[in-house]
């Protein structure tokens, strides 16, 4: 990257910096608890109801109080796990109203008619060391139920939270007793979309506990789906206890291969539609390099679309602020902050960005925007030769 020093540039990324701190200072608080497999729920909660009530009422006095006391309940959770975080900025108060609109009360008997899992019965089922069986979030556990959204024309990202307010039981599969894979509120949220977007002949990459294909499968625009699937356990599994179920079994052919190498080998056409899911999270990027890099300007007449692609993308914005932000230091002959501390999958990324974004210029102050944009970043990968698996 290249970035012609003028006034209105740097104070530009003085701005930016502090912004992207900040979103990310928030999305650490919030997320980062969970990530790293912390529950987050109330001990007591009559108590946090008492404080929903006294939030209730600062609000009122005021004159904004508008939240509803399970909503009101919600929030006081995020508060606690912000507190420590929120001092001096004067855009707190702005986020939090950002905060708010996004998280959510989930409806457990509403969730409870998803065709899935009103239809699909898991009842303590046992196949060697895999059984399955259920979890469950208690009453106001918050979890993160879909990926970060903008707010506004800000670069900040802001994290749905969500909860119910009971207990609600997901299926799930564990492995010698620990928890293997589960069907969680996240999963559907997050796929709500590629589920409406399904027609024709339909690809999946990836059979998990088969949420996808049941879901494609009742639709009337949907002919057949086909699943990849690389694990002989998980496709016994699937075979033996949660296929039988299906309405539309006939609809589900199971192909035991590697994703990667079954893509490298598809004839552009053979579908119409295809669904990448064969990564864990956020930490298993590579992986969703690795079916991007080998699908990308490939298929004209099969669409693909990717689980959590946008938040790969906004977790890819950071190290295009990081960027940015070094090269003006170097341009500025400014020492820049060591980066010693910065984790490999970290490194990795922002040695990727730094490729991509090579030949890129700023001049001007909405360049940076431009750059920032998680629409232009997208864009950018889709139609680079550089590929993040061979860095």
């Amino acid at each position: 990257m290249k970035i012609k020093i003028n006034n209105r540039v740097t104070e530009k990324i003085k701005s930016v910096s502090l912004i992207r701190n900040l979103s990310g200072t928030l999305n650490m608080a919030l997320t980062g608890p969970m990530a790293s497999g912390r529950e987050i729920y109330p001990d007591d909660i009559n108590k946090l109801r008492d404080d929903a009530v006294k939030l209730k009422e600062m609000m009122a006095k005021a004159d904004d109080d508008h939240l509803e006391l399970d909503k009101a309940m919600l929030m006081v959770i995020i508060l606690d796990l912000l507190k420590p975080v929120m001092r001096g900025e004067e855009m707190w108060a702005d986020i939090m109203g950002a905060v708010e609109d996004e998280a959510m009360i989930f409806d457990a008997g509403e969730y409870a008619e998803n065709p899935y899992y009103k239809n699909i019965k898991f009842d303590d089922k046992v196949s060697g060391d895999f059984k399955l069986t259920h979890s469950s979030y208690r009453p106001y556990e918050i979890f993160v139920y879909d990926c970060p959204v903008r707010y506004g024309d800000t670069l900040i990202d802001i994290p749905r939270i969500g909860c119910f307010d009971k207990t609600f039981e997901f299926p799930s599969i564990t492995e010698k007793g620990d928890a293997w894979m589960s069907v969680t509120p996240n999963e559907v949220m997050t796929m709500k979309k590629v589920v409406a977007e399904a027609k024709g002949r339909v690809l999946t990459l990836g059979l998990g506990m088969g949420y996808y294909a049941y879901m494609a499968s009742i639709k009337e625009d949907v002919e057949a789906v086909t699943v990849i699937e690389r694990e002989q356990s998980v496709i016994d599994l699937f075979d033996t206890y949660i296929l039988p179920q299906f309405e539309h079994k006939e609809k589900i052919h199971i192909i035991k291969a590697d994703a990667v190498e079954y893509m490298k080998n598809l004839t552009d056409g053979e579908y119409d539609y295809c669904f990448a899911d064969i990564w864990q999270g956020l930490d298993d990027m590579d992986t969703y390099f690795a079916v991007k890099e080998v699908s990308r300007r490939r298929f004209t007449h099969m669409k693909m679309s990717y689980w959590i692609e946008n938040s790969y993308i906004y977790a890819l914005l950071s190290s295009v602020c990081l960027d940015i932000l070094f090269t003006f230091y170097e341009t500025s002959g400014i020492p820049a902050p060591s980066l010693d501390k910065m984790g490999d999958s970290e490194r990795r990324q922002l040695e990727y960005i730094k490729k991509l974004l090579a030949d890129e210029e700023i001049s001007r102050p909405e360049h940076i925007d431009y750059y920032m944009n998680p629409v232009t970043l997208l864009n950018l990968i889709e139609n680079t030769d550089i590929r993040y698996n061979l860095l």
